[in-house]
């Protein structure tokens, strides 16, 4: 019976280690299982914090994509303003560059409706340009390159007012040459010009 207390014995002081290296075990597996609990709960905290941050980042560029957009389409108007308004200061400039001439006798003229017989009161008549008249009888030309005229004419008249030091008539046999010598200030009073043959 001793021997078999003295085996008893043996067996509970053995299985009393085991059972001793099982909680040491068990306690270091319960350590490193609350380190990875505590880890595990930062990951998460830190991925909810990151998550929050993409989400603001999220709303932030979909704002600036909305602006975007915005600046987008106001610059394309703007554009569109610009190029409407270039191609009005074009067509401003053309027509500040465009002149209007017409050549013929008197009778010509006066046919045509483009002139008119002033009589003025104990003074000579005057011919002058009429204030009615038809403008499809009036060559078009830029007043930048319409530099002279030749007509086949022995003397010409200006019908219309152009400062006299801006131009020349210089008489060539049976021609007569109208050169424009300051093309800014002949067409300064007026846009057309009426020269009467004779």
């Amino acid at each position: 019976i001793l021997e078999k207390i003295n085996y008893i014995n043996k067996l509970r002081l053995e299985n009393g280690r085991k059972m001793y290296a099982l909680q040491k075990r068990l306690d270091t597996i319960d350590v490193a299982e609350n380190e990875f609990r505590e880890l595990l709960k930062r990951l998460q905290t830190d991925i909810r914090q990151k998550d929050k941050e993409i989400a603001k980042l999220q709303k932030t560029l979909e704002e600036k994509d909305r602006e975007y957009i915005q600046l987008f389409a106001d610059y394309k108007k703007q554009l569109q303003i610009n190029q409407s308004q270039e191609e009005t200061n074009n067509r401003i400039r053309e027509d500040l560059n465009t002149v209007h001439y017409v050549l013929g006798t008197q009778k010509e003229l006066k046919s045509l409706d483009v002139i008119t017989i002033v009589k003025k009161k104990f003074s000579s008549k005057r011919i002058a340009l009429n204030d009615n008249f038809e403008e499809t009888h009036f060559n078009l030309a830029k007043m930048d390159e319409l530099k002279e005229i030749t007509v086949d004419a022995k003397k010409i008249t200006l019908v219309t007012d152009h400062p006299e030091a801006s131009y020349q008539v210089v008489n060539e046999g049976n021609k007569s040459v109208l050169k424009i010598t300051n093309p800014a200030l002949f067409w300064k009073v007026s846009r057309y010009l009426v020269v009467m043959l004779e």
